[in-house]
């Protein structure tokens, strides 16, 4: 997010492998992000980058 206006500012981007992603979640480790693809009826599991993982 953004400073003051709370704006959330593209980090990054990658392919969901599949057609219309429908639900995803940070694991607990913060390290790897799951989306389940509605149409193509498949899941990824989506490393996330060390230099944009949340710090606690």
């Amino acid at each position: 997010m953004e400073g003051r206006s709370g704006q959330l500012k593209r980090l990054n981007q990658q392919s969901s492998r599949g057609t219309a992603s429908c639900c995803l979640d940070v694991d607990d480790s913060g390290k790897s992000v799951p989306v389940a693809n509605y149409s193509s009826g498949s899941v990824v599991s989506l490393p996330v980058p060390s230099c944009i993982r949340r710090v606690p």
